[in-house]
C-alpha cells in the first residue's frame, strides 16, 4: 500500500477502507475464502487484483498478508509472529 500512498493518498485510503470492509466479512463467515493452494492451513480471499491471506483459529482470525495477485507466493507471508 506504500506504493499506492506515494502516488495518491486518496486512493490509498479508499483501497484500505475497501480491504477492511472485505476482511470484516470474515467475522461472520470465517471460511468465506478458499483454502490456500500453497499452504493448506491458510485461506485466501480475493479483493480485486489482491489476495488477502489469513488463518482461522478458535478465537481469532489472523490476516497474514495482502498482496497483489501477480506476485509470486512467498511462504514467509504466512508465518505466525509471536
Amino acid at each position: 500500500m506504500g506504493y499506492i500512498a506515494a502516488e495518491s493518498p486518496v486512493n490509498a485510503d479508499r483501497f484500505a477502507k475497501a480491504v477492511f470492509a472485505r476482511v470484516a466479512l470474515l467475522a461472520e463467515s470465517p471460511h468465506l475464502g478458499s483454502v490456500c493452494p500453497h499452504f493448506r492451513k491458510a485461506r485466501q480471499l480475493i479483493h480485486g487484483n489482491y489476495i488477502i491471506y489469513y488463518s482461522v483459529h478458535r478465537t481469532e482470525i489472523v490476516i497474514r498478508a495482502v498482496v497483489h495477485g501477480a506476485r509470486l507466493f512467498r511462504s514467509y507471508w504466512l508465518r505466525r509472529e509471536e
